[in-house]
């Protein structure tokens, strides 16, 4: 291939995903899979002469500006000039795409979107920095999530991973411990269910209750860390045993009176208050959510523990990267742009990165200050990794799972099944398949 069409190709493609993202106006996805809050769009676009001189680094962000960031590297590196350039939340993918079309003038270090990570490393796009001694300063597995065909090209700076909050006055009025295995959290549902306690509350008015369904895979993707990926080749499907036993433990928990009455119609906000008032004793979501906490201040202990697995199965968490920072190919200061990665990849700097932006850390020594319950979290992170379930699941199956799911909450008026349930699903991601 000549070096004059992989630049026609790469033009094409960049322009392809600007028209596509432009054609979709309206809020983008963080990644949690909510939607980002619009703030100001920074009007100090650097020209092309100016970034020339190699003394300045754009970084363009949807993020508000952390200051002891910009402090810090000022000052350990008085030669260089940082410029946080902060776009709005609607804009922000459309604006790093233009720049990048525009041969990235006024870009030289952002965070990119998940999808669009691999696409820009593929075509060329994206620094590549696959061998950098700074690597070795994250947890383990955390630069391989990042890695795109064997190689990488950006740094996971935040994690997520989902969690089980848990009321640690009812669990001590019972005498109950947090669970480990599937068969432990039985019994604790079970304990709970005898004395008129509810175990579970959930959001199931959206899609987020893709979150609580992943706990009942977390068993089968820590066996087979490839199978959602496998669902998108057709090497697996959602009737494989594996899966049909994931939704009969769901099932299951639905006829025991597991969950809360009235979840379908709970929103996040919702599901948070009830589990502060004490009407469920434990609630599957993300790491993320901790905010919620600070907001319903509930009158009580809040516990967390990492979704659980089959006995025989080493426990793994879900996770999944939040922002991985790149460096623009085409960037007009890749040295000094790269001296910033480095720079950032150090414990003492990741740690102000994390501090600011109230998000769990990937660099080692890292530790999670920003709220008193993500010192909880913090041992999850460090268990080995499986993919996030909903995160990773595919355009067209994702959009039924938590659908068919609701179906067997209200079983008696939908005659849903696990086995309906799954067939259902299958049929969706058949139209995902890449043969």
């Amino acid at each position: 291939m000549s070096k004059n069409f992989k630049k026609m190709t790469v033009f094409f493609i960049l322009s392809l995903m600007l028209a596509v993202s432009m054609s979709g106006c309206g809020q983008k996805e963080n990644s949690q899979g909510q939607e980002t809050v619009a703030v100001s769009e920074s009007s100090d676009k650097p020209s092309a002469k100016e970034t020339a001189s190699g003394g300045k680094v754009v970084m363009v962000t949807n993020g508000p500006q952390y200051q002891a960031v910009i402090d810090k590297f000022k000052k350990d590196y008085p030669d260089i000039t940082l410029v946080w350039d902060q776009q709005s939340g609607s804009n922000y993918a459309d604006v790093y795409k233009t720049r990048l079309v525009a041969g990235a003038d006024g870009i030289d270090v952002f965070t990119p979107g998940r999808a669009d990570y691999p696409v820009l490393a593929q075509s060329d796009q994206l620094f590549e920095i696959t061998g950098e001694e700074y690597l070795n300063n994250f947890t383990d597995g955390v630069i391989d999530s990042a890695k795109v065909n064997d190689k990488v090209y950006g740094i996971p700076m935040t994690a997520q991973s989902y969690v089980v909050w848990y009321n640690k006055d009812i669990f001590t009025k019972y005498g109950l411990s947090e669970p480990t295995t599937m068969s432990e959290m039985d019994k604790v549902c079970e304990v709970l269910k005898s004395n008129n306690e509810i175990p579970f509350v959930t959001y199931g008015k959206s899609d987020q209750l893709h979150v609580f369904i992943g706990l009942l895979y977390n068993d089968l993707l820590s066996n087979n860390t490839e199978w959602l990926n496998k669902l998108t080749t057709g090497e697996a499907k959602w009737t494989d045993e594996a899966s049909i036993k994931a939704i009969k433990k769901f099932e299951e928990w639905v006829d025991k009176g597991y969950i809360l009455d009235g979840s379908l119609s709970l929103d996040d906000t919702q599901a948070y208050q009830a589990f502060s008032q004490g009407k469920a004793a434990m609630i599957p979501n993300g790491a993320w959510s901790i905010d919620k906490f600070a907001e319903a201040e509930p009158p009580f202990e809040v516990g967390a523990f990492a979704y659980v697995s089959n006995e025989g199965t080493a426990n793994k968490a879900p996770y999944v990267n939040g922002t991985i920072m790149t460096v623009a190919a085409q960037s007009k200061n890749a040295k000094s742009a790269s001296t910033f990665l480095n720079w950032i990849s150090q414990p003492e700097n990741a740690q102000l990165w994390c501090n600011e932006a109230k998000q769990f850390g990937t660099v080692k020594g890292v530790t999670s200050d920003f709220h008193p319950t993500a010192k909880l979290v913090a041992p999850i992170y460090a268990l080995p990794k499986t993919p996030m379930f909903h995160a990773f699941l595919s355009p067209n199956a994702k959009k039924v799972v938590y659908i068919e799911f609701q179906k067997l909450i209200e079983k008696a008026e939908t005659g849903a099944t696990a086995e309906s349930v799954a067939a259902a699903i299958q049929l969706e991601q058949d139209k995902d398949v890449v043969k």
